[in-house]
């Protein structure tokens, strides 16, 4: 009988984790049903509108309340985490059992609420009794949230792993009582211990990307169907992630005066604003050529395929598809902390240009495009760091868990069974005296 593996994922484009492994466990199609489950499948429709709307919003027109929600949250989440540890020590057990008479009755309105708002979440409790997975990977903290309370109220045997693929720690993934957190890198293996996660428990893989991505296009016949006269040009590209439109717009400003000896490609991912200002910026600018706005495309190898400099939003798939290619990087200003959490560990270790602001996008862009510079430096410490394979060894590390997990199931259920017979043997003795 086959085995389930699970992955509660984003449902947006950036959240490639749960596609490359999808393709990668397809190998394994006679031993396991791989099944991937999108956000607004499992979340609660009203609560996750709401949330996804206020972020949305937030990070488009006030970045400073995004991140000072998301300080103020991370404080909780860490306040939380800190009594739960104390309460987890010896003595205060024994404090506990101690006065287990002196408990003053919980507050059952409180009880009552969060009841019911777990009932909205019971959607991953059909999820595990439905598939009765062997693993459930969760790419978010939200998702993570709740295939732990899942387990919980369900009892079942599969193990919750997390999987980080930012470059940084997002903390609502500080969950201690996670079976296992596959990390990006060893810096956020570092963070995750500080945080009180038990070291055996963190992985360091990397980051999977879909195949798609490693397609080279020929070069020419892209440039051709984007339209582009001037081929000889050097191609500076720029993508904005999901809420990116305010950054995209200001890197534009930042570049275009140099329209005549680079072409720009703008990604604006259908978004009409983008569009119509980068359309008006040039008018008044009096720039008529060079300049291409790209609402869709079909892959975005095409895009890589014909990019010299990559500007783009600290965003973790984008960033590694590129720099697997060896595309040099220039970051935009971050929208949140996740974000701003990348773009150090980016820059900081010489991996990408910084770009924030216009003092720093122009110089950062023309190293890339003249190969001066920082550039040498940069290309020298990408080598080695962003592989394609990463799915593969991905994909190897979740069946170690998923095998090592069988077995130790198997030992415990030996050892209740050693217990048991200890036990009959122990009465016998007993009745025979």
């Amino acid at each position: 009988m086959k085995k389930n593996i699970v992955i509660l994922y984003s449902k947006n484009r950036i959240d490639q984790t749960a596609f490359s492994l999808k393709e990668e466990f397809s190998k394994f199609k006679d031993e396991f049903n791989f099944i991937t489950i999108p956000a607004n499948k499992f979340s609660n429709f009203y609560g996750s509108s709401i949330t996804d709307g206020f972020y949305k919003f937030t990070i488009r027109n006030m970045p400073w309340l995004n991140q000072l929600i998301g300080l103020i949250a991370n404080k909780i989440n860490n306040k939380k985490n800190k009594n739960k540890k104390q309460e987890n020590t010896e003595e205060t057990q024994a404090i506990v059992e101690d006065k287990v008479e002196d408990k003053k009755p919980k507050n059952k309105n409180k009880e009552g609420f969060i009841e019911r708002y777990k009932i909205q979440l019971r959607k991953v409790d059909n999820i595990i009794y439905r598939y009765d997975p062997e693993i459930v990977i969760c790419t978010t903290p939200r998702s993570l949230t709740k295939a732990l309370w899942a387990k919980e109220r369900t009892n079942c045997k599969a193990l919750i792993c997390a999987s980080i693929t930012d470059y940084c720690v997002d903390r609502g993934f500080n969950s201690p009582s996670a079976d296992y957190f596959i990390v990006q890198n060893q810096a956020e293996k570092q963070t995750l211990e500080t945080l009180g996660i038990d070291e055996k428990k963190i992985l360091v893989v990397g980051t999977p990307i879909v195949s798609s991505v490693k397609i080279a296009y020929p070069k020419e016949d892209i440039l051709n169907e984007i339209g582009i006269e001037n081929k000889e040009l050097p191609v500076v590209s720029i993508v904005g992630g999901r809420y990116g439109s305010g950054r995209i717009k200001s890197a534009f400003k930042d570049i275009a005066t140099y329209s005549g000896s680079i072409n720009i490609v703008v990604m604006t991912n259908g978004a009409q604003n983008v569009k119509s200002f980068i359309q008006s910026y040039c008018k008044s600018a009096g720039i008529t050529s060079n300049v291409y706005c790209i609402d869709a495309i079909s892959d975005m190898s095409k895009i890589y395929s014909i990019t010299d400099c990559l500007v783009t939003s600290p965003t973790a798939s984008i960033t590694y598809e590129a720099l697997s290619r060896k595309i040099p990087c220039v970051l935009m200003k971050p929208s949140n902390n996740v974000e701003s959490g990348n773009y150090s560990y980016l820059t900081v270790n010489g991996f990408a240009l910084r770009g924030e602001k216009k003092s720093h996008i122009v110089p950062s862009v023309l190293s890339c495009i003249n190969k001066e510079g920082e550039y040498s430096y940069m290309m020298e410490n990408i080598k080695g760091n962003f592989s394609q394979d990463i799915s593969q060894e991905y994909v190897n590390t979740i069946l170690e868990l998923i095998s090592k997990d069988n077995i130790e199931q198997v030992e415990m259920k030996l050892d209740d069974v050693d217990t048991t017979i200890e036990k009959q043997t122990s009465k016998k003795k007993k009745e025979r005296k």
